[in-house]
């Protein structure tokens, strides 16, 4: 009876505890399904929306609009770097059978693209490069890459040299990188934020700054666009002064903080600039029978500067063309030749470089090379973005440069606000005799903003090239295209990413001006050398200067 009554209690044990065990199954099994389904109804980020309508200065006719997000919707849940086409896992393969080439006939090549998983992609939108090298003779080429968008690309080279070559291609950012920028264009307005320090009477205080009417903190802003060149540019309203007590700008370390955790761990260096394996060699030959390029003359137009970007290197001395070395270049590599035709084309000119330090770069060059260098000062090391003049008195040559106008950032470092002035304005000041040269540089200081802001510089820049063109006509003007470079792969620095977006903005807003100015289009010269540094070696330096005097001193 003690056994029966036992067994009793324990049936009445098991029961309870199934019944208790299937109540927490399903629990838990009801909270999963609302912790994976909960992103469809919630975004994991809160993002600020913007307003519909138009930011427009009221020191200025240029129209910032906000920027367009839709083409730009993945969500974060999805970012993740396996995701994203890995140059590791990718393949390349050549599109003919055949491995011998002649000069000047086409080599294709398709890469198809896959991601961590070792899965295929099926989608576009990465940046690949595709060139050719030789290293034994120096020389190398871009070629062009078409996206098929659908995960594969076909890339197209021309040989210009003899030889064995070995056909390279690397992914330098996948799509899912450029697309949690403009997330966070559209969270914060910004990657970074400049900082103003206003002061007067042992009174200061800081405020951040944008080239956009959106604060976040500020109701009330400092709007300095007249101040810069009626260009937009805004600063938080300091509390205790007024806007006119600003005295100096810069842009502090640690930028990275705007980026979230998650996409923080996108910045690793599989996903950046990453050369595809398997590389391909071929054989390039004279073939049957001789290529007949065609003859140019070295008096090519403006306009003929916008189509022409095919070059190539050989000996490290740049080709520009189908075959054909730029005037002089072909000697370029022997000092003498090159300082004689430097000073030839600057002879009796003022040179005006108005950009970032990568002019500064060329005005140093042209001084070590003409032997008119400047003694670095205490001053130059501290505040190394000071615009410089360097005066050759024996062959009447005058060299300026200085910073572009803000956005400009110059570390942690406090400047005037004086010290940048806008593109626009030093061609403002050109008179009617002029007989000047001015080299325009706008590029990697605009990569924290949307591209709305390169885009609205570029416009007020036109208004004032048609303006000097009709009132100076002896006055020769070019714009430095972006170049091909690696970046830090870190959170909040710079790459080239947007060097084909500034590309198409330049061509697009000076196409009406085209038969005037002179487009010096470098993506290719950099892209074919394997460019690292934001700021180029002093081979390829040379090479852009080279291009600069062909077009500018024929």
């Amino acid at each position: 009876m003690r056994l029966s009554r036992l067994s009793v209690v324990q049936w009445i044990f098991v029961v309870t505890f199934t019944m208790w065990s299937y109540r927490c199954v399903l629990n838990l099994l009801q909270l999963q399904n609302k912790r994976e389904y909960r992103h469809l109804a919630k975004p994991r980020f809160h993002l600020r929306p913007f307003s519909k309508r138009e930011t427009k200065s009221n020191n200025s006719d240029h129209v910032l609009k906000e920027p367009n997000t839709s083409l730009y919707h993945i969500q974060t849940h999805e970012m993740s770097p396996l995701n994203c086409a890995r140059a590791s896992e990718s393949k390349i393969h050549l599109i003919s059978k055949s491995y011998i080439y002649s000069i000047g006939e086409k080599i294709e090549v398709r890469i198809q693209t896959f991601n961590g998983h070792g899965l295929p992609m099926t989608r576009g939108g990465d940046l690949v490069r595709v060139w050719i090298k030789e290293v034994a003779k120096s020389a190398c080429a871009a070629g062009s890459v078409i996206d098929n968008q659908n995960g594969t690309y076909t890339a197209t080279i021309i040989p210009r040299w003899v030889g064995n070559v070995t056909v390279m291609a690397a992914i330098a950012a996948p799509r899912e990188l450029i697309d949690m920028f403009h997330r966070v264009y559209h969270r914060n307005g910004s990657l970074n934020t400049m900082m103003a320090r206003f002061e007067t009477g042992g009174v200061s205080e800081e405020s951040p700054c944008l080239p956009t009417p959106h604060i976040r903190g500020f109701s009330k802003l400092c709007n300095f666009s007249k101040k810069i060149g009626g260009l937009p540019f805004y600063c938080g309203h300091p509390v205790n002064l007024q806007c006119h007590n600003w005295v100096a700008v810069r842009t502090p370390l640690g930028q990275g903080r705007r980026f979230t955790q998650d996409e923080k761990k996108m910045f690793i260096r599989e996903l950046f600039h990453q050369t595809i394996p398997g590389s391909l060699e071929v054989k390039v030959t004279d073939g049957k029978t001789k290529q007949n390029w065609p003859v140019r003359t070295h008096q090519t137009s403006s306009r003929s500067t916008w189509s022409q970007r095919s070059g190539y290197f050989l000996n490290w001395i740049w080709h520009q063309g189908e075959g054909h070395a730029l005037s002089g270049e072909g000697h370029s590599g022997r000092n003498d030749i090159f300082v004689t035709r430097l000073s030839t084309c600057l002879a009796n000119r003022r040179l005006w470089l108005i950009g970032d330090s990568t002019l500064r770069h060329w005005l140093e060059f042209i001084s070590q090379k003409l032997h008119t260098q400047r003694k670095q000062t205490s001053e130059d090391i501290l505040h190394p973005h000071q615009p410089l003049l360097l005066k050759d008195k024996s062959r009447n040559i005058s060299i300026f440069w200085g910073p572009h106008g803000l956005p400009f950032h110059h570390g942690s470092t406090w400047h005037s606000p004086d010290v940048n002035r806008a593109a626009h304005q030093y061609l403002d000041e050109a008179t009617s005799e002029s007989e000047d040269i001015y080299i325009i540089n706008l590029y990697v200081h605009f990569h924290a903003f949307p591209e709305e802001v390169f885009r609205a510089h570029v416009k007020r820049l036109a208004e004032s090239l048609g303006s000097l063109l009709t009132r100076a006509p002896k006055v020769k003007v070019a714009i430095n295209g972006p170049h091909a470079f690696h970046g830090l792969n870190k959170a909040g620095f710079v790459d080239d990413y947007f060097g084909p977006v500034y590309d198409s903005i330049l061509r697009s807003e000076l196409h009406h001006l085209r038969d005037h100015v002179i487009y010096l289009d470098f993506w290719d010269m950099t892209v074919a050398c394997e460019n690292v540094d934001i700021h180029p070696n002093v081979t390829v330096v040379q090479a852009m200067i080279d291009v600069m005097i062909k077009h500018v001193c024929r």
